[in-house]
């Protein structure tokens, strides 16, 4: 379809978290095919947003109020949209009167109504923000479909790539923590000695160091400062990689930078006595193939009823030593394998829903429930 995007949040990578989301999911909806125009809000400068062919952005606003609409227009008519789609970032109750987002609903529905088929109009859809308490004055409006789920925080998509089998680089593994702090240092310590007798991964964990007291700091370096033990198997790895002081393999990551990690570059999630609360907010952020200790157990089985992107790694690890049973499991290249298998089917298959593939059917519903003007 054509997409006529209506947004004063300029979709730039380099602006902010809702910026680069918002550019992702424009990406998105290009990759299904769809054509987008965004009409947005003049800056004064010109920005490069590095968006494939299928995406227009122009910039008919400077104060972005609905005296504004008019001058838009022309551009509006000559582009001949399907649907209009529009963002509103949370606007108080005095920006959204005077707003043209609201005024666009409006005139393009009287639009739709007096053309007399010279367009293919049929409707519009407004995506709020999710935190946005707008919604009766969007209905106010007109605007018959509403929703605030395509521009949440977290992973919008999955990508269906065949895993690589990491048959020549160490596994990446990621040891989750808990919301908003970081991973108990005990936990850490047992990774540390695992690390001694398992050369072939590295491990990623969210932890400050300078928030550690000094005789955190010191147990944390002497587990740091030790040697792989003795292994018959020298093939996997050159004998310099498996001879470094296993903190060379642990990669500590302030907390508040998690929103700068590439999800992708990771094999496996390890998830060990949290809450479910917690463990939720991980597995939302990291669609991967899951370890979970015991005490996640109704999380286990919501994974498996409705099919989610992170897929269970073997059976539940105990409380006992979860560090040494979580860490065999995940690195254990055959259960790895199958995993990113299932992952792949079902994002193939379709059985895991994204945020693209949710409006994408949001338009497809208003295009079936109106016929063209």
């Amino acid at each position: 379809m054509r997409i006529l995007f209506l947004t004063r949040t300029l979709p730039h990578r380099a602006l902010g978290a809702t910026e680069t989301r918002l550019n992702d999911r424009l990406c998105e909806l290009s990759e299904l095919g769809h054509d987008v125009l965004v009409l947005t809000k003049w800056t004064g400068e010109s920005l490069d947003f590095d968006f494939p062919s299928r995406i227009e952005i122009r910039s008919p606003f400077k104060t972005f109020r609905a005296w504004e609409w008019p001058k838009a227009l022309p551009m509006v008519f000559s582009w001949r949209p399907d649907l209009l789609h529009v963002y509103d970032p949370g606007l108080s109750a005095i920006d959204r009167s005077l707003s043209v987002e609201m005024m666009a609903i409006t005139m393009l529905e009287t639009l739709k109504r007096t053309s007399r088929g010279r367009t293919n109009y049929r409707g519009g859809l407004v995506s709020l923000d999710p935190k946005s308490e707008s919604k009766t004055a969007w209905k106010n409006a007109g605007a018959r479909f509403i929703e605030d789920e395509w521009l949440r925080a977290g992973e919008s998509r999955f990508v269906a790539k065949p895993w690589d089998g990491a048959a020549d680089r160490p596994l990446q593994l990621v040891l989750a923590g808990r919301i908003g702090t970081e991973v108990s240092i005990d936990l850490v310590i047992d990774a540390l000695e695992r690390m001694r007798q398992v050369p072939d991964f590295e491990l990623t964990v969210f932890l400050e160091r300078s928030r550690l007291s000094v005789s955190q700091k010191e147990r944390l370096a002497r587990a740091e400062r030790a040697v792989p033990r003795s292994t018959t198997d020298r093939n996997t790895f050159e004998d310099q990689k498996s001879l470094r002081a296993v903190g060379a393999r642990l990669k500590l990551v302030e907390p508040g930078t998690l929103g700068e990690i590439k999800k992708d570059h990771f094999d496996a999630l390890l998830v060990l006595g949290l809450k479910p609360g917690e463990a939720g907010w991980w597995l939302e952020r990291f669609p991967l193939p899951v370890v979970l200790s015991e005490n996640l157990k109704p999380i286990a089985l919501e994974i498996e009823a409705r099919g989610a992107p992170s897929q269970i790694l073997g059976p539940l690890v105990s409380d006992v030593a979860p560090v040494a049973q979580a860490l065999a499991l995940a690195t254990d290249r055959s259960l790895l394998q199958m995993a990113w298998s299932r992952i792949e089917t079902d994002i193939l298959s379709g059985r895991l829903d994204v945020a693209a593939n949710h409006v994408s059917r949001l338009y497809s519903q208003i295009a079936r429930s109106a016929s063209p003007s």
